[in-house]
């Protein structure tokens, strides 16, 4: 449109189209004349086109029956001769030559299109030849060759020798046989070419039609319909045939197939339209043809009439486009005024009631039409800015509301994970104390009640940032027997306490190197085999884990299964099993616990990691868990081994030797007295010394003053938090030379991106509130033995 647009200024400016009223006479009078000229080119193509394909329609038909004729002409002289080669005096054991040679002349006088007629004996010598040489030995001709075959022959042309020395003729020979079919000689006939001749100018046609033969080596084999003129002018001799070539281009037209037709530069160097087909028993190609000029006459003169009739449209079409741009100028000239005033904003512009009366009927709607729409426009962004400006304050609100929504979550987080961990830690420490069965009853009940209220806090937190769009899958490559194996073994405790077995099983063909996110498979897993463990009350809980389908590419799905004998779920409630907040009876919950979020999570997260989750159960037998997840596969993809583990396995590890007896100082940046205290009840019987600050700012200081073998930092205190803290420790490590001392942080900031801003500010691990002793004590071992490494 834009060169279009281009195009049109650049004519308007050379023609000093600058006006109206010039715009209309020029273009109305185009409107017209393009049209008609296209029209023109039009039918000018398919009326040549036509010409040209009725022209060579009408030469493959003359040609076709040219075919048929000298077809059926070499079919009737090969029958004469193989007559003659019939002939009783022939087949006689005696043979009478005189008899033979008395009847071939008789043969020769009755039939003047052959120049001899010589029967052959069976050792190749001519022995009967009216008008020729006898006793010529001719056994090295292919015609005596094809004969003590048994075959027929017909030649190419050739030169007769004999009385008709000089003359092209056609060679047909044909096998003479005794009386016991036994080779006896040939008979052999030299039929004159001007009979072929005779048949070919028949068929000529026009002032410059004509048709002729070639054979395969391009060299005209009948006299040329224009010979007189080519010798005339010198390009061929009286005897042109066999001694005149085809041009090239000629040759390579025809010689592309057996038939067909085309347009090219023939012999005589003319433009013509020609049709070719080669002859059913021969090499040879008969060829007609006809000049472009002779052939495209009628089509100039009907081109010659349009051009008259165009020139007497265009003539009549001036007065019309002066009427037209009279009509028009004035009421369009005032539409455009009001164009321009809208296009400024202006939407009180209106065309007057007068002009709009005297308009002709199209331009009476078109500005009634104008004039509606002005009015509609100006009252609809009238109220399109008040829209605007409500979606705005909308838009704005919720923004707000939903950064409200997430800080006030991670600060409730924070909040509650923080007396929380004094709480689960002291329980923990309390059950460690000598108790009296019913004191281990109330701790059991305590420590229960704060790891549901813990699960209840993360599983409210994951919801939130999944419907929000936060999560997000880091991709990474990991061994997925590992990663089925830490998962087993988390909820196997839960197992071992309700006396439940545990298997889970990997399949052989399963390949273990794989890329993706090994936290968030665990997560999804850890919910099902906690669901499963928590709704099972006696039997066993299996997790099965196949490879689905081959590999594509790089990428392969995975099927995990996870049965139970538990309790069951009834056939009206497996629909609506992975909303949120859905628990199959409302009486669960007080008895299982839960939120009832656990599977819509599972749900969002498989589904993230593009594949799908969902359930088969029958009511008081067990339930069975099944979902597909879409992941790479690893540099070093192996072959499983036939894993399978059941029952009351455990995972502790004790911490090394080296690493227990080995005294560590440990600095400890906690403003929260109760978690000050529940760090050291936790080290309190371990050889680990433990140094506590306040706040960063002491830490800092401490930290400068001091040499330590481990930091664990909260990140939330006053005066310095915790990510400023670290920063300025790494600074002074670096601008002291030291070697980096590991930095632990310990706090309730539980979400994804906390993790990711303590690394950011120079941490080496995030560890979460409420935190565990076995955790704890892990971590220190980790990490003291990656110094003493």
């Amino acid at each position: 449109m834009q060169v279009l647009g281009r195009l049109f200024n650049c004519i308007n400016a050379l023609l000093g189209l600058n006006t109206l009223k010039s715009l209309l006479r020029f273009w109305g009078f185009m409107l017209v004349l393009l049209p008609c000229i296209t029209l023109m080119l039009i039918f000018t193509y398919y009326e040549l086109q036509n010409t040209k394909r009725e022209s060579a329609e009408n030469l493959e038909q003359m040609i076709t029956m040219q075919q048929d004729t000298i077809d059926k002409w070499f079919h009737e002289r090969a029958a004469v001769i193989r007559d003659m080669a019939n002939w009783p005096v022939l087949k006689a054991e005696t043979e009478d030559i005189e008899s033979i040679d008395a009847r071939i002349r008789q043969f020769l006088q009755s039939q003047d299109e052959f120049s001899a007629v010589i029967y052959v004996n069976k050792a190749g010598v001519t022995v009967a030849a009216p008008f020729a040489t006898a006793g010529i030995d001719i056994s090295d001709r292919p015609y005596y060759q094809k004969a003590a075959q048994g075959q027929e022959y017909i030649s190419d042309v050739l030169t007769a020798r004999g009385a008709a020395d000089g003359q092209p003729v056609v060679v047909f020979s044909a096998p003479v046989f005794d009386e016991h079919r036994q080779f006896k000689g040939l008979m052999l006939g030299a039929v004159k070419l001007a009979t072929i001749d005779k048949i070919m100018k028949q068929f000529q046609f026009g002032r410059t039609g004509e048709t002729y033969l070639i054979n395969q080596q391009g060299l005209m084999i009948t006299e040329s319909r224009f010979i007189g003129q080519l010798v005339k002018n010198g390009v061929a001799k009286d005897n042109a045939r066999l001694s005149f070539p085809i041009n090239g281009e000629t040759l390579q037209v025809v010689s592309q197939g057996k038939t067909g037709t085309a347009a090219y530069t023939n012999y005589r160097g003319q433009e013509v339209i020609g049709a070719y087909r080669q002859l059913i028993n021969r090499d040879w190609i008969i060829i007609g043809e006809v000049e472009k000029g002779e052939i495209l006459e009628s089509f100039y003169r009907q081109i010659s009439i349009m051009l008259i009739c165009f020139l007497v449209l265009m003539l009549a079409t001036l007065p019309l486009t002066m009427v037209l741009e009279k009509r028009l100028a004035t009421p369009i000239r005032r539409l455009i005024a009001g164009a321009d005033a809208m296009r400024a904003g202006d939407y009180s512009y209106r065309v007057e009631q007068s002009l709009i009366d005297v308009s002709v009927s199209e331009i009476k709607t078109l500005c009634n039409v104008f004039n509606y729409m002005a009015e509609n426009i100006r009252t609809k962004t009238e109220t399109l800015n008040d829209a605007n400006q409500a979606l705005t304050v909308a838009r704005d609100a919720a923004l707000a509301a939903s950064v409200a929504k997430s800080q006030f979550l991670a600060n409730m987080s924070h909040e509650i994970r923080t007396p929380l961990n004094a709480i689960l830690g002291m329980g923990e420490l309390l059950g460690e104390t000598p108790l009296t069965p019913e004191q281990e009853k109330y701790v059991r009940v305590s420590r229960s009640a704060g790891e549901n209220l813990l699960n209840l806090i993360n599983d409210i937190l994951d919801l939130s940032k999944i419907e929000l769009g936060h999560p997000t899958l880091n991709k990474s490559e990991f061994d997925l027997f590992i990663a089925v194996e830490e998962t087993c073994q988390i909820i196997l405790l839960q197992a071992q306490q309700k006396g439940i077995a545990l298997h889970w099983h990997i399949k052989p063909e399963t390949p273990s190197r794989l890329v993706g996110d090994p936290v968030r498979l665990q997560q999804v897993l850890i919910n099902l085999l906690a669901n499963a463990v928590k709704f099972t009350e006696a039997g066993e809980v299996t997790l099965e884990v196949s490879q689905r389908s081959q590999p594509e590419a790089d990428f392969v799905e995975l099927l995990f299964v996870v049965r139970d004998t538990g309790i069951g779920i009834p056939q009206d409630k497996l629909g609506p099993i992975f909303e949120r907040f859905t628990q199959v009876d409302a009486s669960d919950t007080r008895k299982y616990g839960g939120t009832g979020l656990g599977l819509a999570i599972a749900k969002r997260l498989v589904e993230l990691m593009e594949g799908r989750i969902w359930v088969e159960s029958m009511l008081g037998v067990g339930s069975t868990f099944y979902f597909t997840v879409i992941v790479g596969q690893g540099n070093e993809t192996t072959e499983a081994a036939h894993l399978s583990c059941t029952g009351f396995i455990t995972c502790q590890q004790p911490m090394p030797e080296a690493i227990r007896q080995e005294p560590l100082n440990i600095l400890l940046v906690e403003d929260s007295a109760d978690n000050q205290l529940l760090i050291e009840a936790y080290l309190k019987k371990t050889p680990y010394k433990l140094d506590i600050a306040d706040n960063g700012q002491i830490a800092v200081e401490k930290f400068m003053a001091r040499q330590y073998d481990l930091v664990f930092m909260d990140m939330q205190m006053p005066v310095l938090d915790g990510y400023q803290a670290t920063r300025t420790i790494r600074n002074w490590e670096q601008e002291q030379g030291r070697t980096r001392t590991p930095i632990i942080a310990l706090t309730a900031y539980a979400l994804q991106e906390d993790g990711i801003k303590t690394r950011d500010s120079g941490c080496d691990a995030h560890l979460t509130k409420p935190i565990k002793k076995r955790v704890l004590l892990d971590a220190i071992a980790h990490f003291a033995r990656r110094n003493l490494m």
